[in-house]
């Protein structure tokens, strides 16, 4: 259940919370706004394992409400620890995730999501080696403005040619991955033919998408 439940987390937190739903959450309504989507999406994912599981998503949706209202205090106290409240949120969601999964399999361990293991592990790679990471370099750059600047400039042909590489990575060594790999040579140099950070980006993206590979074929082989 702990890959549903992230994959669920990782869906709400950053493809489906804009800008807009960043700035919103400050206030009471649009926070509660960001935790309803959030329900919304577990809901979805763990489908037809709601009646066992109702109890620990509510206690995922009440944690996450006093964690990121906290994270509001914390960032009007000490705006400068953009970085820090960042990570400690993250790192706060998963352990409450964690323990959630931990829970349902004690308690209901016959309780079956909507997505199997492994294709939730897949998902939440490639979303965290495209759209997430674009938010997390983002959020652990800026203080650079060039770079900044030419992340933003380059933001989705960048999130689509870490897809390719992660796509390139996981079908290494398969008879097909030649002709892909081939096919895909071409995209892979777009993002960084110009720019002043080109060689920085080309090698972030490079490693960005050969560790979510690795965590997937790792996580993967272990279901």
């Amino acid at each position: 259940m702990f890959w549903t439940l992230l994959l669920a987390h990782l869906i709400a937190d950053y493809p489906l919370q804009s800008s807009w739903m960043v700035r919103a959450k400050r206030t009471l309504g649009g926070l509660t706004l960001h935790v309803a989507i959030h329900i919304v999406v577990m809901l979805i994912l763990v489908g037809p394992a709601l009646p066992q599981v109702w109890l620990p998503l509510a206690a995922i949706a009440l944690v996450h409400f006093a964690l990121d209202a906290g994270k509001n205090v914390v960032i009007r106290w000490r705006p400068h620890w953009v970085v820090s409240s960042y990570l400690a949120d993250q790192a706060l969601h998963m352990i409450t995730l964690w323990l959630a999964s931990a829970w349902i399999a004690q308690h209901t361990p016959a309780a079956t999501p909507l997505l199997k293991p492994n294709l939730a592990i897949l998902l939440s790679g490639y979303l965290l080696a495209t759209h997430i990471w674009f938010i997390s370099e983002r959020i652990f750059t800026h203080r650079d403005a060039t770079y900044q600047q030419e992340l933003n400039r380059f933001a989705l042909v960048r999130m689509v040619t870490r897809g390719l590489l992660l796509t390139l990575f996981l079908l290494a060594g398969r008879p097909a991955s030649t002709s892909t790999g081939s096919a895909l040579a071409l995209s892979l140099a777009l993002p960084y033919v110009t720019g002043t950070c080109r060689r920085r980006a080309a090698l972030t993206d490079v490693l960005v998408a050969l560790v979510a590979a690795g965590s997937i074929l790792l996580l993967n082989a272990g279901q």
